[in-house]
């Protein structure tokens, strides 16, 4: 796990983008259960690395949620093609 780094944004500030961050995951999420994984992963995410500072933090979030997603789907991918060489 990564140490958290410094922030000027207060945990409560960031808090209120909460039902935002999860409208963005059900909308890339394939299910419940997948929507359920990506806000955990990028809250995880968001605490170890916070916003320096608090302007455009939608936008900030925005970019977090589509960032874990995308690297999740590129991991499964891998994930995949590595499942498949083995059964070959």
């Amino acid at each position: 796990m990564q140490p958290v780094t410094a922030s000027d944004v207060p945990l409560g500030d960031l808090l209120l983008h909460a039902e935002f961050v999860r409208g963005l995951a059900r909308d890339l999420a394939a299910d419940e259960a997948a929507a359920d994984d990506l806000t955990q992963e990028s809250w995880l995410r968001a605490l170890q690395r916070p916003p320096r500072h608090d302007a455009a933090l939608r936008g900030w979030f925005a970019t977090l949620v589509a960032n874990v997603w995308r690297n999740g789907r590129r991991a499964a991918e891998r994930r995949r093609r590595r499942e498949r060489l083995a059964g070959a």
